[in-house]
């Protein structure tokens, strides 16, 4: 799993069911850009480690917040996965607190020209600061859950809570929550998209943490097609129609 920078944002909470609207269709929604759901769902497949993530908090206004491992879980339907530490103090951290309070929480991708504002978000600060105002970060409320977005991130994620997994660790914040949620739709910048209509990557340059106090950014890429059987395609980039023409029930 890779590491990442990643804040979250809470929103108010009127009760469990109402924060995050239920997905009309199975297909990922996808908004701005003009980019297919499919064609969205293959960039999940293999979504840059870095992120913002903001979740909901069950009173008063969201508030972006920093973590260290996200990736994706799976493309049909889309699923990520991100974990959290409990704090110095030995309690769960409000990334976790509010995602399951409120039920949904949202990915924004950390790129090299945000990473001041993903350091500076992960810093722990007494309630009722401003972490968006304080980051110089700007506020774009999510259209499918009840929470904002960062609208300077070239790419969002709407996630709706599915469960968490709390892991046993030593001393105050060895235990983590391993959370997992389902992608109900995605926000890309027009200009964050190739002439093709695929992410551009290389230009956004997204940022993972490696460890110590080193970051990396993305700055080459390259293919590389596994051979052998063909049906195993659809999965590895991530097409969900591809992996729906399959038969369900093993050849015997």
């Amino acid at each position: 799993m890779g590491r990442c920078a990643g804040c979250c944002t809470p929103a108010p909470r009127t009760d469990r069911g109402g924060t995050a609207e239920k997905a009309a269709h199975e297909d990922l929604h996808s908004e701005q850009g003009s980019l297919p759901g499919e064609h969205a769902g293959r960039f999940l497949r293999g979504a840059p480690p870095d992120r913002l993530d903001l979740h909901p908090r069950p009173h008063g206004p969201g508030q972006p917040g920093a973590v260290s491992q996200f990736t994706n879980v799976s493309f049909d339907p889309a699923m990520v996965v991100f974990s959290a530490n409990q704090t110095v103090d030995g309690v769960r951290k409000d990334t976790v607190v509010n995602t399951e309070a409120t039920g949904a929480f949202v990915w924004n991708m950390a790129t090299w020209a945000l990473r001041n504002a993903v350091n500076e978000t992960a810093e722990a600060l007494p309630a009722g600061v401003d972490e968006f105002e304080r980051a110089g970060l700007h506020k774009q409320q999510a259209v499918r859950v009840n929470a904002p977005m960062v609208a300077d991130s070239p790419v969002r994620f709407e996630c709706e809570y599915m469960q968490t997994v709390r892991l046993p660790g030593g001393g105050a914040m060895g235990a983590v929550d391993v959370v997992f949620g389902r992608v109900i739709a995605v926000h890309i910048d027009d200009d964050a998209l190739t002439p093709d209509g695929r992410i551009d990557v290389l230009r956004l340059r997204p940022i993972a943490r490696m460890g110590y106090f080193d970051y990396t950014s993305v700055e080459s890429a390259f293919e590389m097609v596994i051979p052998g059987d063909e049906r195993l395609l659809a999965g590895l980039e991530g097409s969900a129609a591809g992996n729906r023409q399959l038969p369900r029930e093993p050849s015997r």
